[in-house]
């Protein structure tokens, strides 16, 4: 779908300043599920550790990377709130929930492809760049 699509269906006319403005407004409420993530990794890093004698600093760093890795893969669909607030003017918790239900059925494909679409071909072409 391009933009004219977009504008025919949407009824309204498409401003790119103030779907930039929209997002940033909107943008809180979409970080928020990820500042969710470290958090949630110290607590299940600590709990899988519970009540074993103490280990090395590495091996907790480990498991805290591998905890760390999954949840963030998990919320990588929240990644498709943006255009679900911009396009439909859905509220943030209705854009992630939307995110969610555009990628069920294809979870780890999507997971993996909106990892790789949003921040690992982005960080390699700027790291490429230096």
């Amino acid at each position: 779908m391009d933009t004219v699509d977009a504008r025919a269906r949407l009824e309204r006319p498409f401003v790119p300043v103030r779907a930039y403005r929209d997002a940033a407004r909107h943008l809180v409420p979409l970080v928020t599920p990820t500042l969710v993530v470290f958090p949630a990794t110290v607590v299940i890093a600590a709990a899988l550790k519970a009540g074993r004698p103490p280990v090395p600093a590495g091996q907790a760093l480990t498991a805290a990377l591998v905890v760390l890795a999954g949840l963030a893969l998990f919320t990588m669909p929240a990644l498709l709130a943006v255009p679900a607030i911009v396009l439909e003017g859905r509220s943030a918790p209705a854009a992630i929930g939307r995110g969610y239900v555009l990628v069920s059925g294809h979870m780890p494909s999507s997971t993996f492809t909106l990892a790789l679409g949003v921040y690992v071909i982005p960080g390699a072409v700027s790291q490429a760049r230096r």
